[in-house]
């Protein structure tokens, strides 16, 4: 199978249980990207209704203080005063809009996206700093989605990044993080210093765990 990321042909297969049902996932050798076998993805309708299901409301005091955790990350790396903002993938309720404008008073505009909720945006506006949190392990065509978000930041800007970042693969078959059927596209950091290479971008920050974030050339 050839990688659907970098075009590698050296991929890995790996079977794992997704809610009891057998999926196929190939691990890149060059660039680490890993992916469900496109033939097992659920439909546009499915995938919808899915994100219905999600808690995420300012009123789910889990999720904001979760959420209160990456703008703490993203905001000791960058100085968000002034600059303007957008939220892309930002689910059926906009809450880290709230979250962002409670703890940098004077940032600038904020706007959010989201391909099912809120789809109408102007994508030839540029950002100083954009925030895709839960987001790209949902991409189905992985290069032009994730280009499609690099192309919205202005030169010298960022984005954040939250996303499960690969485990070790004799861990992957048990890892949590592919139970969700939504959750297709899974990277690591070598995934992203690919993109990096792609895109003029550089890693400036990561955690090592779920949060990277770049900036653009």
């Amino acid at each position: 199978m050839q990688c659907i990321l970098c075009g590698c042909s050296q991929t890995k297969a790996a079977a794992a249980s997704v809610k009891k049902s057998k999926k196929t996932f190939f691990r890149c050798a060059k660039c680490d990207f890993c992916f469900l076998d496109r033939t097992q993805l659920l439909d546009f309708s499915q995938e919808k209704e899915r994100y219905l299901l999600h808690r995420n409301s300012i009123d789910n005091a889990g999720y904001v203080n979760w959420l209160g955790g990456i703008v703490d990350c993203a905001v000791h790396e960058i100085d968000l005063e002034e600059k303007n903002v957008l939220d892309y993938g930002c689910g059926h309720t906009p809450v880290l809009p709230v979250i962002l404008k409670s703890k940098v008073p004077h940032i600038g505009k904020v706007d959010y996206y989201d391909l099912y909720f809120f789809p109408n945006i102007d994508f030839s506006e540029k950002y100083a700093c954009i925030f895709a949190v839960e987001v790209f392990e949902h991409f189905r065509d992985v290069y032009k989605e994730a280009g499609r978000v690099f192309s919205l930041i202005e030169p010298g800007g960022y984005i954040v990044i939250s996303t499960g970042l690969l485990p070790e693969e004799n861990k992957f078959a048990s890892w949590w993080y592919i139970q969700d059927a939504t959750h297709i596209s899974f990277y690591s950091l070598q995934t992203f210093k690919w993109f990096a290479q792609m895109f003029s971008l550089k890693i400036i920050f990561s955690d090592g765990k779920s949060v990277v974030i770049l900036q653009k050339s």
